[in-house]
């Protein structure tokens, strides 16, 4: 089964510096696949809206579709089911806009939806990056080190698995049964 459109969801919320990271990266990743791009600021008191929407340009240019909306805050699961209800895709990719995608993070997700119609949400390892989207991992207090020796937690799905016992690579991997119990699905996932 091939997908018509993958959408990719972006809740914003006090995160000026940062949203304009994740653009800039958004902007520089290779596009395989047809993309819209759906962002909501959740009533920011910072600059978040400003740079939505100098950026706005560049992004309509690449993207099928890229809208951008702002309203007063009303909290991270509103927004969420505000962002899914906009998507327009046959697959919906869900990351904060302090986060970032690698290159072929996307394409790699879709893969298995694809080839299996029961697999419901795919989420890839998640890599820990500073406010300036440099790499770094975690000490023992969640403190970001530069220093992989320091490092208690190298991915965040580690800390996951560490917190909630359940890994990426384990068969419980995003069973109800396991999700009732702890939520260990990480940020970025594609549904």
């Amino acid at each position: 089964m091939k997908y018509q459109t993958l959408s990719v969801v972006v809740p914003c919320y006090n995160e000026g510096p940062c949203v304009d990271l994740f653009l800039e990266a958004v902007n520089a990743l290779p596009i395989a696949q047809t993309i819209e791009y759906v962002f909501v600021d959740d009533g920011s008191k910072d600059e978040t809206w400003q740079v939505l929407q100098r950026l706005r340009g560049e992004c309509e240019s690449r993207f099928e579709r890229v809208e951008m909306v702002t309203r007063e805050n009303r909290g991270s699961c509103r927004t969420q089911l505000q962002l899914v209800g906009m998507a327009r895709g046959e697959f919906v990719a869900i990351i904060a806009s302090d986060d970032q995608y690698c290159p072929g993070a996307l394409t790699a997700m879709m893969r298995p939806m694809e080839e299996d119609a029961s697999v419901g949400v795919a989420v890839g390892e998640n890599v820990f990056i500073d406010g300036d989207g440099n790499p770094c991992y975690w000490d023992a207090a969640q403190n970001a080190v530069r220093d992989e020796a320091q490092a208690r937690y190298r991915t965040f799905n580690a800390f996951l698995a560490e917190h909630t016992g359940v890994g990426g690579g384990d068969a419980g991997f995003g069973r109800y049964e396991d999700l009732v119990r702890a939520n260990h699905v990480p940020n970025g996932y594609l549904i």
